[in-house]
């Protein structure tokens, strides 16, 4: 709900590091000794496109690491908004963002809130939106929300494929 707030008091907990996550999940575990990130390689475009609801469904554990005595929360993703207008017809399938390294998958996050992913990770990332979007034409843009692990990318192509079987390719 966005105005979740705690206050600890006990013993001050001491440690060579000192990790939070939230929401609290009984299935945590660690990821080659970081915190566990995962993102699906298929994300499906929401019904009503709402970014909010988008970044929620796919992103919705913040992380914590202790600096200075204290815990500040992030979000170990971002929201990648690709807009798309059309002069003709077209209905859009899918969006796929396709890197040099892992994209998403499984992996873990670390103390500068980027994202290390598996080297058996996969190397795209695809927005589905089946049975198909038109995008807007004339000055107007349909906005298609991906989330994103947090990090630089090198060797970055997006491809937007249509439901006629046509797909066009851009490298970023």
């Amino acid at each position: 709900d966005g105005k979740a707030v705690g206050e600890f008091y006990g013993p001050k907990v001491s440690g060579d590091q000192i990790v939070a996550y939230y929401p609290y999940s009984p299935d945590f575990t660690l990821f080659e000794g970081k915190p566990r990130y995962e993102l699906a390689p298929v994300q499906k475009y929401g019904e009503e496109g709402n970014l909010y609801e988008q970044f929620c469904k796919y992103s919705d554990v913040v992380y914590a690491f202790a600096a200075g005595g204290k815990l500040s929360f992030s979000h170990a993703s971002g929201i990648l908004i690709v807009e798309v207008r059309m002069d003709g017809a077209g209905t859009v399938k899918s969006l796929t963002l396709a890197a040099s390294e892992p994209i998403s998958g499984m992996g873990g996050v670390n103390e500068d809130m980027s994202v290390s992913l598996s080297s058996s990770s996969s190397k795209t990332l695809c927005l589905d939106c089946e049975p198909g979007l038109e995008p807007k034409s004339g000055s107007s843009f349909r906005q298609f929300p991906l989330v994103v692990p947090a990090g630089s990318y090198s060797g970055v192509t997006l491809t937007v494929a249509f439901t006629s079987g046509d797909s066009v390719k851009v490298k970023l």
